[in-house]
This record gives C-alpha cells, sequence and structure tokens, in this order.
C-alpha cells in the first residue's frame, strides 16, 4: 500500500478525533449538566497537550525513528478516547480528552517529516497536500457525521467510534510501516535536543514560519468551537447546523488539493501564501454580516481554501531549514500552530464576551491578514539570502 495513502489514513483518525466534539457543545453541556462555557474548554484540552508535547516527540522522533513514534502515540489515542467515551461525567472527560491531544500530538508531525524524507523539495508541497486531503475529510465528515450520531443515540457513541477509526489506522501502521535501518539516528540527548531548538529559533525562515502559524490557529481556528454558540444566538440553527458549516473548512481545502499542482507550476509559492492569508482575513472580516448558516458555510469554504494556501506552503518550507533534524523542526512548527489553536477559543471567548463577537471576528482577520503578509515577505527575504550563501 503506498506511503501516502497508509498516513493519510492515520491522519484521518487524528484529524477526526480532533474536531469529532467542536459542533457538540450544547448537546454536552445539557446532558453533563456543566456551562457551556466549560464544555468549550475540551477543544483547548485536546489541542494545548498536542502542543505542549511537540518539543520532546520531535527529537524521539530523530531518535528513535518516526514510525515507532506513530506506533505508540497511536495506541494511546485510541486508549483514552474509549475512555472518554465512557466518562460519566465533565471531570472525568477532560483529562481523557487531554491524554488524547498528547497523543495525537505526535501523529501529524511525524506523518510529515516521513514524508519530507521520502519526497524532494519539487515534490513535497504536492506530497503534503495529498497527505492533507486525509485530514481534511476527516474534519468533512467529523463535524456532520457526529453531529448525527449524537442526535440519534448521544455523544458517547461519537467517541467510540473515533476509536473504532483509530483501531482501523493502528492495523494499517503495523502492517505497512516499517523502520528503515539504513537510516542513521543520533542517539537522544537532552542538550543536543536544545541545542537543535536554540538552532531553529535562531534562523531568521523558522522564525517566520512558527510566528505566521502560531496567528493561523490563533486568528483563524480560535473560533471553531464557538460555532455552535454564535449559529444559536444569531438564530440560524444548532448542532447539526454547525456540523455543516465546520465541514466547509475541509470541503474549501479538498478543492485546493485540486488545484494545488497547477498553482505551484503558475505561480510563487510566497505569492500563493500571502494570497491565502489574505483570503483568511477577509472571510473572518466577513462573517459577522453573514444571514444564514448556509452563508456561513459558503464563507467557511472560501476560508479552508486560503488557510491551506498559507499552511501547506508553510510546511513544505519549515522541513528544509534543518534537513538533519527534520522531525524537530516539524514537531516545533507544530507546537507554535497547536498552541495558537489551545490559545484561541480562550482568547476569543474574552474577547467576545467584552466587546461581541462581531468586533472579535474583525479583529482576528486582521490579524492573520497583517501577520500573514509580513511573516511570508520575512520568509521569502531570509529563503532568498540562503540560496546565495
Amino acid at each position: 500500500m503506498p506511503l501516502l495513502l497508509v498516513l493519510g489514513c492515520i491522519g484521518l483518525a487524528v484529524s477526526f478525533n480532533q474536531r469529532v466534539l467542536d459542533p457538540l457543545t450544547a448537546l454536552i453541556a445539557t446532558e453533563l449538566n456543566v456551562d457551556p462555557h466549560l464544555v468549550v474548554m475540551l477543544s483547548p484540552a485536546f489541542t494545548l497537550p498536542y502542543a505542549l508535547v511537540q518539543p520532546f516527540l520531535g527529537p524521539v522522533g530523530d531518535s528513535f525513528g518516526k514510525a515507532l513514534v506513530l506506533k505508540v502515540c497511536i495506541i494511546v489515542l485510541t486508549l483514552s478516547t474509549i475512555a472518554a467515551a465512557i466518562a460519566p461525567d465533565y471531570a472525568t472527560l477532560l483529562p481523557m480528552r487531554l491524554l488524547a491531544g498528547l497523543a495525537g500530538g505526535g501523529v501529524i508531525p511525524a506523518s510529515l517529516a516521513l514524508i519530507a524524507d521520502r519526497y524532494p523539495l519539487a515534490e513535497r508541497q504536492v506530497a503534503m497536500s495529498h497527505f492533507m486531503v486525509a485530514l481534511m475529510v476527516g474534519q468533512v465528515f467529523a463535524s456532520p457525521l457526529s453531529a448525527a450520531i449524537a442526535q440519534a443515540w448521544n455523544w458517547h457513541r461519537v467517541l467510540l467510534v473515533a476509536a473504532v477509526v483509530c483501531v482501523a489506522s493502528l492495523l494499517l501502521l503495523i502492517k505497512y510501516i516499517k523502520p528503515r535501518p539504513d537510516i542513521p539516528r543520533p542517539p537522544f540527548s537532552v542538550a543536543r535536543s536544545l541545542a537543535t531548538y536554540r538552532a531553529l529559533l535562531k534562523d531568521p525562515r523558522a522564525r517566520a514560519c512558527y510566528i505566521t502559524v502560531f496567528f493561523e490557529g490563533l486568528c483563524v481556528l480560535g473560533f471553531t468551537p464557538h460555532i455552535a454558540l454564535f449559529l444559536k444566538a444569531r438564530g440560524f440553527g444548532d448542532v447539526t447546523e454547525a456540523g455543516y458549516v465546520l465541514a466547509g473548512v475541509g470541503l474549501g481545502g479538498l478543492a485546493f488539493t485540486v488545484a494545488v499542482k497547477t498553482m505551484v507550476r503558475r505561480f510563487d509559492p510566497f505569492r500563493i501564501m500571502q494570497t491565502g492569508g489574505a483570503v483568511m482575513g477577509l472571510c473572518l472580516i466577513t462573517m459577522p454580516v453573514v444571514w444564514s448558516w448556509q452563508s456561513m458555510l459558503v464563507v467557511f469554504m472560501i476560508n479552508g481554501f486560503g488557510f491551506y494556501m498559507l499552511h501547506s506552503g508553510l510546511q513544505t518550507r519549515v522541513t528544509e531549514v534543518m534537513p538533519e533534524a527534520r522531525a524537530s523542526a516539524v514537531s516545533l512548527h507544530a507546537f507554535f500552530l497547536f498552541l495558537g489553536i489551545a490559545s484561541g477559543p480562550i482568547l476569543f471567548q474574552i474577547a467576545s464576551s467584552a466587546i461581541g463577537f462581531g468586533p472579535t471576528l474583525i479583529a482576528n482577520g486582521i490579524g492573520i491578514l497583517v501577520v500573514s503578509f509580513l511573516g511570508i515577505a520575512r520568509l521569502q527575504r531570509e529563503t532568498g539570502k540562503t540560496a546565495l550563501r
């Protein structure tokens, strides 16, 4: 079975697991008899440990092999998801989602590093975009499927379905992805890992990627756990409609994967990334004036296309910053992305409580527009300087 297909199935399992509770905020709050704003915290409960574990898992992948990291992480993700599915209360559910986030944190960066190891730079963005299709499929189906299952039965069964998807991906991983004994692996060392991270953070190309991807998570993805509450406040719908709207990001991403090969061939990669940032910014700025969940779905589809225009380019560039420590470079990239995703919902809640949904969305839109333009301009300058050395 092709490498990209196997890794895609693994990525789908994590993507599905990450987003599966996003549209169920009101439903879980009612059943567990807790404040909906507490249930919103289940999203950063997954993404914050996902981010914090990256600096550790990157060097582990470089030293012990990315295939081993993938297997251990998928096993822990499966067990924690099953435990969350049978959780009787919020006090049990929250730590299980924290553990799931810790495990999920090792999967996508290790997969991207494996792809970067086996594809040359000229083919890498297209290969990574094909891998991202699986993540998008997970996003497209996670929200509407979880909403349908939860309304037909309950949210516990939603997590059981997520666990079954994890088990299927684990079986494929064990059968088809084997460690490569010919790859030189440095012994694990905390001192060496810290030196690697210091070198990465000193590199202006890496800093440009990391700052930009942090604001992607903060400004663009920080709103997603609030969508059900936003729709309900506007009278546009509830759980089901939130699932459809969230699927829009994945649909936009799928459209990007169809277009990416032509775009990479015809346009400057840095202009593609800056355009993606502008598209996301404009989508967030126009979000307060949507008049129905259907119009919001269209905006989210366009937003998803813009997100992957920027994000796939950043992923490709960061793999070339330090090829000899690629897992560490990609893991630090994921650390900053998910640090933004984890802090985004919290800051969005604070801001929207103070000034309302509309002004907060506009501020987020301006933020990603400005940061992506400046960050990619810096990345282009520094990449040019490196090429001349």
